[in-house]
């Protein structure tokens, strides 16, 4: 593994699966590294705006100031960061001032930026909206500046299809679609909630959702916007989301979790519960709903009597309940928790989805790596041990090789240190063997064996001749006496 190295490698792809393991846990704990892929993710926005530039109509002065603005801000983060990560800076910055250009130069003369208050004339090159279940709902076409309106205006639900996505329309909502063409969906949602299963997009389309203010971007997920008395809630049952107010800053959304935006860009995260995720479900199943029931009583729903107050539930019981039941984050969103730092919150999600899936050795792998960050240092070997038990050959041994450097590093037991250097050193495959010598090394001279030490180290040399581990191997004894 290079560490710093490999980010440009990372960065164009051109690492294979084990490469960006590695890449990704150095990320996790290098601050440089760490701050460039969060540029990078940036730049991937920016570059998304320019290519969406290109086919939009003139931006509005503000859009075009919140181009500027936002070139502005990666310009400065630039001029912290070390030279290693600017090609990425600049490529946002480029691609923010780029995204302006286009929209003066390529956009119609006559045409208007679409915001959420100004109807905009439909592109909609005619592709087939097809109703999948219908409950008092309706779709009409030819609606204001040509639009496609979807509605239900009273009870009821409407669930449709439109290029291989899904969308549920709840009770009292209202909704047209503005775009629709082979690369780019959009709808803007005026009143109620929709329901929309994503499939899975290709580089260059994209699925928006504008609800007031505010627009919601999906690559391939299920999720729910509603918009309700001004404020805007978005529950992301799987996948991720990008919720974005005009002009504002951007937030990504991660499956389990509901972001509630009420007036002044005010915002609040929740846990999304289990009848949450049903309810979405329900929203896009093309069967009628089964009858209302009532929910069953609970304990915690019975007021208690005066003279016997202990009967109630404590609210830490009822809390310690709830999170019992909280959905496990997907993969994807806890390594974004961890490459973002937040590590405690991805340590939390990654003990609950062990509980339910103790045999997924990768989720145990970023376990370790979350338990490591925040000091537990015994608690990330227990994990490193099950990665070694679930794992494959190369996340088993990946994981004996981690679990040494621990050992090796954090926890000063260099002769466990050893023996699980041994045990990566003779399995297949070891991509690590050179390092892996070196560190072998190393506690074998830290156990006083300076004979199998230096064998060891001659072996380095004679096999991995002029590499940096051949150097650092020679360097532990050219100090020593011959």
């Amino acid at each position: 593994m290079n560490g710093c190295g490999d980010l440009q490698g990372y960065l164009l792809e051109a690492l294979d699966d084990a490469g960006r393991a590695d890449f990704e846990a150095h990320a996790a704990g290098c601050a440089t590294c760490g701050a460039a892929l969060r540029t990078w993710r940036r730049g991937d926005i920016a570059m998304g705006e320019w290519r969406r530039a290109t086919q939009s109509a003139v931006p509005t002065e503000d859009r075009a100031a919140s181009l500027m603005r936002a070139a502005r801000r990666t310009a400065d983060g630039e001029a912290r960061g070390r030279s290693g990560i600017r090609f990425t800076l600049v490529a946002v910055s480029i691609a923010a001032v780029t995204a302006v250009g286009a929209y003066l130069v390529l956009a119609r003369p006559e045409a208007t930026h679409p915001t959420a208050d100004t109807p905009i004339a439909a592109r909609d090159d005619g592709a087939p909206v097809e109703i999948l279940f219908n409950d008092n709902g309706s779709l009409t076409g030819g609606g204001e500046d040509g639009q496609r309106m979807l509605s239900v205006p009273g009870p009821g639900r409407l669930l449709v299809a439109l290029r291989g996505d899904r969308y549920g329309f709840g009770a009292g909502s209202g909704a047209a679609i503005i775009e629709s063409t082979k690369d780019t969906v959009s709808l803007r949602l005026d009143q109620g909630r929709v329901a929309v299963a994503a499939r899975k997009r290709a580089a260059g389309e994209t699925l928006v959702v504008r609800a007031g203010a505010w627009a919601v971007t999906v690559v391939g997920t299920r999720f729910e916007v509603a918009f309700e008395s001004g404020g805007v809630t978005v529950a992301v049952d799987e996948g991720e989301v990008a919720m974005q107010s005009a002009g504002g800053p951007g937030r990504f959304v991660g499956a389990g979790v509901r972001l509630v935006a009420g007036p002044g860009d005010r915002m609040r995260e929740e846990a999304l519960s289990a009848e949450d995720r049903a309810a979405i479900a329900a929203a896009l199943n093309d069967e009628p709903a089964p009858p209302a029931t009532p929910p069953p009583r609970l304990e915690a729903d019975v007021e208690p009597e005066r003279s016997t107050p202990s009967n109630a539930p404590s609210e830490r019981s009822i809390r310690k309940t709830t999170d019992a039941v909280l959905p496990a984050p997907d993969l994807e969103t806890v390594r974004r928790w961890i490459l973002d730092g937040e590590h405690d919150r991805a340590k939390a999600a990654l003990e609950n989805r062990v509980q339910g899936a103790p045999d997924e050795a990768e989720a145990w792998m970023l376990l370790a790596t979350c338990r490591q960050k925040t000091g537990d240092r015994s608690g990330a070997m227990a994990a490193y041990e099950e990665v070694i038990a679930h794992g494959d050959a190369a996340g088993s041994n990946r994981g004996r090789f981690l679990a040494a450097k621990l050992y090796q590093e954090g926890l000063e037991a260099p002769d466990r240190a050893e023996l699980m250097l041994e045990e990566y050193l003779s399995h297949a495959p070891k991509p690590l063997e050179a390092e892996a010598m070196v560190r072998l090394a190393q506690v074998e001279l830290a156990l006083g064996k300076e004979a199998e030490a230096r064998k060891t180290a001659a072996d380095v040399a004679r096999r991995f001749p002029g590499s940096a581990q051949a150097l650092a191997a020679q360097g532990l004894f050219e100090n020593a006496a011959p």
